[in-house]
């Protein structure tokens, strides 16, 4: 292995490192108390607010509800604390 390439080898552990780093960060700034946290998939957030799925759907779509939290099995999540916030805040939940 010839210098050059074992120093861009480091070049790119050293940038995942950050990347990792930095996705750590974020997920610790939108921690909260673990028993504030719902996680609700688009289903029961259609429930919930007494919509069709495919309005939940198409909200994601647009980039209406706030950013899902989680993936969970290949799907979106949100906490719904957020999804609550948001639905009052917009006139969805009263």
């Amino acid at each position: 292995m010839t210098q050059h390439t074992s120093e861009r080898i480091r070049e790119g552990q050293l940038a995942a490192r950050e990347r990792a780093a930095a996705t750590n960060d974020e997920i610790r700034a939108r921690a909260v108390d673990s028993s504030d946290v719902i996680p609700v998939g688009a289903t029961e957030i259609a429930e919930r607010l007494d919509v069709k799925r495919t309005t939940v759907q198409q909200w994601t779509q647009r980039g209406l509800l706030p950013e899902p939290r989680w993936v969970v099995g290949g799907r979106p999540a949100w906490a719904w604390a957020d999804v609550e916030q948001w639905a009052r805040e917009t006139g969805r939940l009263s």
